[in-house]
């Protein structure tokens, strides 16, 4: 049976395994830059089975007017099972219940329908911009798959959402 919780922690290993297996994580990063991306988040949801982590989400907030959703993974071989609706519908709930006003989330190209499934629509009149850390002309830092982080560390903004 699974198990959704709120979790203020969580082993470092079992979430660098789903991040890596995403695609989302470069192994030559150290871990302290995983725990500070949990540390710095409001709320992080986090589906075990037995003790296995199959999946997580984690909710960044001011805690009053603007909430986002990031990083909703779960394990391949779990995929199409709701286990990643469920860690939305519980980081909405959380957000809800914290009073946040608008919550908002990036979807990369044809994910949009999944979160339209749980309540989300598409913003009209409004763009997704990104911070051009590295000065590249035009739309070239959209193109680079291989950008670098204000911080200097590589990163595939094909699949970050």
């Amino acid at each position: 049976m699974i198990e959704y919780r709120l979790v203020t922690g969580l082993p470092l290993s079992d979430a660098r395994h789903l991040y890596e297996e995403a695609g989302w994580w470069d192994r030559t990063l150290p871990d302290s830059l995983l725990a500070e991306m949990f540390r710095g988040a409001t709320a992080v949801v986090a589906a075990f089975d037995g003790e296995e982590v199959i999946g997580l989400g984690r909710l960044l907030s001011d805690g009053v007017s603007d909430g986002f959703l990031q990083d909703i993974v779960v394990r391949s071989a779990r995929r199409g099972e709701g286990v990643g609706a469920k860690i939305v519908e519980k980081l909405v709930e959380t957000a809800r219940a914290k009073g946040i006003a608008d919550l908002y989330l990036l979807a990369v190209p044809g994910k949009a329908p999944f979160y339209q499934k749980s309540g989300f629509v598409p913003l009209a009149n409004y763009t997704a911009m990104k911070f051009n850390w590295n000065n590249e002309p035009d739309n070239a830092a959209a193109k680079n798959t291989a950008t670098q982080t204000r911080s200097g560390e590589k990163r595939d903004h094909e699949t970050i959402h």
